[in-house]
């Protein structure tokens, strides 16, 4: 289980890392510019793994509510600005492990998420997203926090791809009726 990417990127710490921080444009942590969200990020810090950030996610104390709000809404101007749902996106479909691709390969219906391979991308997204510093020192393995951020954010853009899906067959009937019917020259 993890939590919102937002939450899982203070609880992860990501700016001391390099790449991330080249990538975002911003040379430190947003809460150095933002003192007010450090009681947020203190209390994702202090839990000792993502599954408790979850669930701290889910209920956040009341004198969070604002910190949470204000962090939100930062991430996704973040996020917009560097791209990064494009960059996790992009690699996820060049790699064949997008809900299409998953789609043609399991026939019919939704997919489950194919998180055996997920294994095989993820350190290719996360060298797009961190660059060389996500890996440790001399090695080919991944610090425990660019994984755990990397896998959050493949989850993610996987979960929205699924709902899109979802929306889109559950109106698809209506949609090709209508489309059939103006083509006939039957408006409604």
């Amino acid at each position: 289980m993890y939590p919102p990417v937002a939450h899982l990127l203070l609880w992860a710490d990501v700016w001391e890392f390099p790449g991330w921080c080249e990538l975002t444009g911003l040379e430190h942590t947003p809460i150095q510019d933002h003192p007010d969200l450090l009681p947020l990020s203190t209390a994702l810090r202090n839990c000792s793994t993502p599954n408790e950030a979850a669930q701290l996610s889910s209920s956040i104390p009341p004198e969070l509510k604002a910190a949470q709000q204000k962090w939100s809404k930062l991430w996704t101007g973040i996020a917009s600005k560097c791209l990064i749902w494009k960059i996790v996106e992009d690699e996820m479909s060049d790699r064949g492990v997008d809900v299409p691709h998953a789609c043609r390969a399991f026939g019919t219906g939704l997919p489950k998420r194919p998180a055996s391979v997920y294994a095989s991308i993820i350190p290719h997204v996360a060298t797009k997203l961190f660059g060389a510093s996500a890996f440790m020192p001399r090695s080919t393995i991944l610090h425990n926090k660019v994984l755990t951020v990397t896998t959050g954010l493949l989850y993610h853009c996987w979960n929205k791809q699924m709902s899109a899906l979802r929306r889109l067959r559950s109106t698809f009937a209506e949609t090709a009726q209508k489309a059939d019917q103006a083509w006939a020259g039957k408006h409604t």
